[in-house]
């Protein structure tokens, strides 16, 4: 099992992506694991790319690029995908909805780690994923 630390890094990791992906809209744009905003010792290339990948393995984000990634820790050509959008507008606690919660996620690094279906099974199988 994943301690804590991993957990809240995977979160805020899986938030700043979709929070930036979400922003841009429908444009295809590429993603550098440097402007998340996360600070270094949280994030590195190669744990970005095993995010991207899940989330795009999940459905929630697709690219249109033959060449999808980098070896510095570049994504080319993502956008969320419609199944994206749709978890963004779920209910999540009260009167949030996952987008917000999302972008506090990525904004203030509070952690809903466990609250709902979405964090506890999509972040959990992302922490599971990168922890084995």
């Amino acid at each position: 099992m994943a301690d804590t630390s991993s957990l809240k890094i995977s979160e805020r990791l899986v938030a700043a992506i979709v929070n930036i992906l979400a922003e841009r809209g429908v444009r295809r744009s590429s993603l550098s694991y440097k402007e998340l905003g996360l600070e270094p010792e949280e994030i590195d290339g190669p744990l970005f790319l095993d995010a991207m990948i899940w989330l795009s393995d999940e459905g929630i984000i697709r690219s249109s690029a033959k060449t999808r990634f980098d070896m510095d820790g570049n994504a080319y050509y993502f956008t969320l995908t419609a199944y994206g959008y749709r978890l963004l507008g779920q209910k999540f606690q009260g009167a949030l909805n996952l987008g917000q919660a999302v972008r506090e996620t990525a904004e203030t690094g509070r952690s809903f780690a466990g609250i709902g279906d979405f964090v506890g099974g999509l972040l959990g199988g992302f922490t599971k994923s990168i922890s084995s």
